[in-house]
């Protein structure tokens, strides 16, 4: 009898022991899960812990950002290991490695010293994809319609024909005012009405989207955009406020970066430039208080565009949650 209760007593020890383990969980880089498209210099990093001990906490953590998953799996951080770091910080922890490079994977992960000095198990893998780190680091022109459409929706077209195998694509827009970005037909994230509307002579919002997906082979592929009033390209009428008289208004515009990684490690980069087209199509009004369609206009009278000047504001990356 003593012997059993000796056992019950030990295992009863060892369950509570293992059940005391800190975990850190829910990492975010920016205040969001996986980014895609961050594109300041020192990224600020956060997790949660998990414990069921009450009254625990942290007092050390080591966060390692690597620039391959396989780097990461040993331990190591080719891009920033902070050793171990004294304090119970958890938020804002800003990111103090080497310089970012644009359109760059950074997968990292981070593990904790608890109150008693005990290290947890390294968290699970997180990553963010940074965007354009430098305002030179965008190729391509500004470009829209060659005629004036009267509030009418600017459909864009590009076809390109890949001859290697993509391994990874990401792609990064600002269609002013409001755009959709399609590849072979289907839409490029779950957003709806973006970028967001800002003051655009001090900024220009641009979106960011893993694309790798869309390319699993080599042969013809079409970039779509449509392109929107929104609140970019005002007109007066009483139901805008006057706002036709902000010193940003003008016609809708688009400049896109799509950047294709291939297996050989050669880079292909399409960018919107004179040599795409554009059309009126189905959606024959499109301003912030009415749309029309007319579902017999399918865009098919292709133009050469017009490449044209950009806002003043600097691209940024939209930081807000998408209207969804």
């Amino acid at each position: 009898m003593k012997k059993t209760l000796l056992t019950l007593t030990a295992a009863l020890w060892i369950s509570l022991t293992a059940s005391h383990a800190l975990e850190v969980e829910n990492l975010r880089s920016e205040y969001r899960v996986n980014p895609v498209g961050i594109d300041v210099a020192k990224p600020r990093l956060s997790w949660v812990l998990e414990d069921d001990e009450r009254g625990q906490r942290q007092s050390a953590y080591q966060i390692l950002v690597a620039s391959t998953p396989e780097i990461l799996a040993k331990d190591q951080g080719d891009l920033w290991d902070s050793g171990k770091v004294e304090g119970d910080r958890s938020v804002q922890v800003e990111y103090a490695g080497k310089p970012l490079e644009s359109d760059a994977d950074c997968h990292w992960k981070v593990r904790v010293w608890d109150a008693e000095g005990e290290v947890s198990d390294w968290s699970a893998p997180a990553q963010f994809v940074t965007g354009k780190m430098k305002p030179e680091d965008w190729q391509g022109q500004w470009i829209g319609a060659s005629e004036d459409l009267s509030h009418s929706a600017v459909y864009l077209q590009k076809k390109v024909a890949l001859e290697k195998p993509v391994v990874r694509a990401t792609v990064f827009f600002s269609g002013l005012g409001f755009s959709e970005l399609s590849i072979d037909g289907k839409k490029v994230g779950d957003y709806v009405i973006g970028p967001g509307f800002t003051t655009y002579n001090k900024r220009a919002p641009y979106l960011a989207f893993d694309v790798t997906d869309r390319f699993k082979s080599p042969g013809e592929h079409r970039l779509d955009v449509t392109l929107a009033d929104g609140w970019y390209g005002l007109s007066k009428d009483p139901w805008v406020h006057q706002f036709e008289k902000r010193p940003y208004v003008d016609k809708p515009k688009l400049l896109l970066n799509l950047h294709l990684q291939h297996a050989d490690g050669t880079e292909t980069v399409i960018a919107s430039d004179a040599g795409w087209q554009w059309s009126r199509g189905e959606i024959t009004k499109s301003w912030i208080v009415q749309e029309d369609i007319d579902l017999r206009a399918k865009a098919r009278d292709w133009k050469p565009v017009a490449v044209v000047k950009g806002p003043e504001g600097r691209l940024v990356h939209q930081k807000e949650p998408p209207n969804r």
